[in-house]
């Protein structure tokens, strides 16, 4: 039984409910990213950032920085590291930074199609997860953003065509570059915002991006010849350093993380009806689209082969490899 001046008693629980009903400190998580304002993937982020408030009360607000303010894609990871943001969404070249394992979903034809895909995140996405978590990120949505394919000055239907042009490489990781110098291949390597003067100096002749990009950019006005083959992807990831994240209210994140892969779930969809626009357009300015046959594919997936040694030990773990190549297989044996 409490004893005591029984005002002093009533006073007390007062000032104790009033403390309960104190909301929790809010959170803000700054978010860099590539993606210019306005466009899907920046609008998805915007979204996520305003469920998020909602079902956390207002507790957890994302502030975003879009189109590069917060520097390169290894610029923000540097700066995910020390704090000075604490999230952004990166692209499959991006997240090899924070683990080499990570180039696995970006190897030339490794993976072929959209089901593929869809079937490797679904059986082995949980393997992927636990590389980023290990090097102290977390991954809250996978980000799908259509394929990349072959732009050239002169037309590509075989490797022998594009290893006759000098091709540029993203400047981003020196693996890939090694990569397609092992399959034979005149590679130079040049940041984005380069292409265009390589195209005009004739420093490049060929580049490999997604259809929106080369549109965007008018990259195909000195590229005009694009390869159907879908060389990889352009898979990325929308993480946060695993610090920050320990912030967040567990009850609150099993939420939050469904909320952001629900938004992202319709923007490959919206990423397919841009390509598909951006791909009418060049048509129309000059573009000429080279279909390949099956064998012709083939040469292709077979050149790409013989490319992957290089990057299997010393860069991917052979483990994993074998791993998500032996998943892959057997999905292929299947269909």
């Amino acid at each position: 039984m409490m004893n005591g001046n029984p005002w002093k008693v009533s006073i007390l629980l007062v000032l104790l409910v009033g403390v309960m009903c104190i909301p929790a400190a809010g959170l803000t998580l700054k978010i860099g990213s590539s993606a210019p304002a306005g466009t899907a993937w920046d609008d998805a982020l915007k979204q996520i950032a305003a469920e998020w408030a909602e079902i956390s009360g207002g507790r957890i607000q994302l502030t975003i920085y879009p189109g590069g303010v917060a520097g390169t894609e290894g610029d923000m990871i540097r700066k995910m590291r020390i704090g000075q943001i604490q999230g952004a969404a990166l692209s499959g070249i991006g997240m090899t930074k924070i683990s080499r394992d990570m180039l696995i979903l970006s190897l030339p034809r490794f993976l072929q199609s959209e089901e593929e895909l869809a079937y490797l995140l679904g059986r082995r996405g949980d393997v992927f997860e636990s590389i980023l978590r290990d090097s102290d990120f977390t991954l809250i949505a996978w980000q799908m953003a259509g394929w990349v394919n072959f732009f050239s000055r002169k037309p590509v239907r075989l490797p022998e065509d594009l290893k006759q042009q000098k091709l540029s490489v993203t400047a981003e990781t020196s693996d890939l570059e090694a990569a397609w110098k092992e399959c034979g291949f005149r590679v130079v390597p040049l940041d984005t915002q380069n292409i265009m003067t390589g195209l005009q100096t004739g420093m490049i002749d060929a580049f490999y991006n997604p259809p929106v990009m080369a549109a965007a950019y008018q990259w195909f006005a000195l590229a005009p010849y694009m390869c159907s083959l879908k060389i990889s992807p352009l898979l990325g990831g929308f993480v946060i350093s695993s610090r920050a994240w320990s912030r967040v209210p567990d009850d609150l994140k099993p939420q939050l993380i469904n909320a952001a892969r629900r938004i992202g779930e319709p923007l490959y969809d919206e990423i397919i009806r841009l390509e598909k626009k951006a791909l009418g357009i060049m048509q129309e300015n000059g573009l000429t689209i080279t279909n390949l046959t099956k064998q012709e594919i083939s040469q292709w997936e077979h050149t790409f082969r013989e490319g992957y040694p290089s990057l299997i030990g010393d860069i991917i773990d052979p483990t994993l490899f074998e791993e998500v190549d032996g998943a892959l297989r057997e999905y292929r044996r299947r269909q």
